[in-house]
């Protein structure tokens, strides 16, 4: 039994290489499949990746945690002062990279004769830096120094509608925690383009101490930020906290659930991706398709032979199911090489894609874009490629086990 299945494999093998020419083209279709669609996957995975950390580092964070409510009613009203379990965890936990505690309030900014609102955030200078990219944003002058309670820092398209330079003086008028009006005279220390107009139209970060002082709120916040070490250990960190903090009084959001624009974004990224894999798809399929129905029709009065000899259909069957499974084992392999070394090169070396500034500021991303490898993409590419490849050459190898031997012998 087991000469029968190695005789068939033999034979499967000298088959292929009977037209090299074909073989070798088919085989380089396959690669050509192979080579894009990993790369095409790993560069989606990349740009994804940049985008979603890009965003959380400049303010998001990997998950936050409010006063119950604030995220569908963001008021200084909604504000608490961080308990002591939350800050021994935070401070303990490995796994967590850094935290900040911000406080968020709707202002009036002005500058001579020209004003606008604008989302007011008081921040820790030396934690912020700890983690986040805005230092790397900076247009102009410098970022925000701890203890300066006079420094505001500005988005680049907010200080120009303003027309503010660093240090020029601006005023920033809001309403306290009491509801009394409060008005503090800030001077501009510099500037930042985010890659986010929203941000940088309506954004003005001054120091925590500096905005807890103007809303007279004492040491409460409207918000800890948590930037993990890894961002697979998010459920498990959600869940930690969750674990001891009231539920009552506190709400535990991940970044996903705080940004659902980006998720859809990255969703509907990876659903043009899928068409595109499923276009190469169909082009190995009728490229295999032609090859080996070709094939097949070339050697009916083989085929003719064989049964009239005793061979039986399904053996015709495996004979042409192997012969197209080693054209696309070939073509996966030398793909794999090729895909792996292609991506590897643009791990290391980024793809410029500056021409395009403009458009990839809009999604928050840089003009670099490095490649990530992840074992997935390859496992799932080579599993669609021989599936597709055994799918194409099923319809030929029945055909030819139907043939019946008298006809398939007078088959010119």
């Amino acid at each position: 039994m087991s000469g029968g299945k190695n005789l068939i494999v033999t034979l499967a093998w000298r088959n292929i290489w009977r037209n090299k020419r074909r073989t070798i083209i088919t085989v380089s279709a396959v690669v050509f499949a192979v080579t894009l669609s990993i790369f095409t996957w790993c560069f989606a995975v990349g740009e994804h990746e940049m985008m979603i950390s890009n965003t959380l580092k400049i303010h998001t964070g990997n998950l936050q945690i409010h006063d119950l409510g604030y995220w569908e009613d963001k008021t200084i009203y909604k504000s608490f002062i961080p308990p002591e379990e939350l800050t021994v965890f935070l401070e303990k936990d490995k796994r967590i990279g850094a935290y900040v505690k911000r406080l968020n309030v709707d202002a009036l900014i002005s500058s001579g004769s020209d004003t606008g609102g604008v989302l007011l955030i008081g921040v820790e200078p030396e934690r912020e830096l700890e983690f986040s990219s805005i230092k790397k944003k900076k247009v102009s002058g410098e970022y925000l120094k701890p203890g300066d309670s006079k420094g505001i820092f500005l988005g680049e398209t907010l200080a120009k509608n303003l027309n503010v330079k660093v240090s020029d003086s601006i005023i920033v008028i809001c309403q306290d925690y009491y509801g009394a009006i409060s008005a503090a005279k800030y001077i501009l220390t510099g500037t930042f383009k985010s890659g986010s107009p929203d941000m940088d139209r309506s954004m003005a970060f001054i120091t925590l101490d500096a905005a807890q002082y103007l809303l007279s709120m004492d040491d409460k916040v409207s918000e800890v930020a948590i930037f993990l070490s890894e961002s697979r250990s998010l459920k498990k960190v959600t869940r930690d906290i969750n674990g001891f903090l009231d539920p009552e009084k506190f709400e535990v959001m991940t970044w996903d659930e705080m940004l659902p624009g980006l998720v859809q974004a990255i969703e509907m990224d990876n659903a043009f991706g899928v068409i595109f894999f499923g276009l190469i798809i169909l082009v190995v399929i009728f490229g295999i398709l032609n090859t080996i129905l070709m094939a097949v029709m070339e050697r009916y009065r083989e085929f003719g032979v064989m049964m009239a000899l005793g061979t039986k259909p399904r053996d015709i069957v495996k004979l042409v199911l192997i012969e197209s499974a080693f054209i696309a084992i070939l073509g996966i392999i030398i793909g794999n090489i090729l895909g792996f070394g292609i991506t590897y090169y643009f791990t290391i070396v980024p793809i410029d894609l500056a021409e395009y500034a403009e458009t990839l500021a809009t999604f928050g991303m840089d003009t670099e874009i490095y490649t990530k490898i992840y074992v997935w993409v390859f496992v799932i590419t080579d599993i669609v490629i021989l599936f597709s490849t055994l799918l194409s050459a099923l319809y030929p190898a029945i055909k030819a086990s139907r043939l019946k031997p008298v006809r398939a012998l007078r088959y010119v």
